[in-house]
């Protein structure tokens, strides 16, 4: 399967945790807890991860900025 991603990305064989908040929606600065999150990959363009949070996107839309 041929890759069509934009940007390199870089995999790691085990995913690596960290705590994620998110900070901006559509411009508006919020405070929420931290949800431990395991990043499976990191590109220019994002990264991948993965939560036991209810609440977690899996995909930060583009209108939220997430802290880590």
């Amino acid at each position: 399967m041929k890759n069509k991603r934009g940007f390199y990305r870089l995999e790691s064989k085990r995913p690596f945790c960290a705590n994620m908040e998110i900070i901006w929606i559509k411009n508006n600065a919020i405070q929420t807890g931290n949800a431990q999150v395991c990043i499976d990959d990191i590109a220019a363009g994002g990264l991948r991860f993965v939560s036991r949070s209810a609440a977690a996107l899996g995909k930060i839309p583009p209108q939220m900025t997430a802290g880590f």
